[in-house]
């Protein structure tokens, strides 16, 4: 069985291309959201993902003023 889930990151705030996360596959994007699917994924609602970004993801996420940002 796969689950899917509906993910509040979309083209305007970040690449899809350039996004990769462990077990689970980008199926697909909107201008405003992001559907990802996995056999192991355990997402609920108002739960983070975390992903490894690409360059051209990072540069779009930096410069959107949709997404905000929190160095560490």
């Amino acid at each position: 069985m796969t689950r899917r889930a509906l993910l509040a990151l979309g083209e305007q705030d970040a690449d899809p291309a350039g996004l990769s996360a462990a077990e689970l596959t980008i199926e697909g994007a909107s201008s405003d959201h992001l559907v990802v699917s996995g056999a192991a994924m355990k997402l609920g609602v108002g739960d983070e993902q975390r992903f490894q970004i690409s360059y051209s993801a990072l540069l779009r996420a930096m410069t959107s003023p949709f997404v905000s940002h929190c160095f560490i």
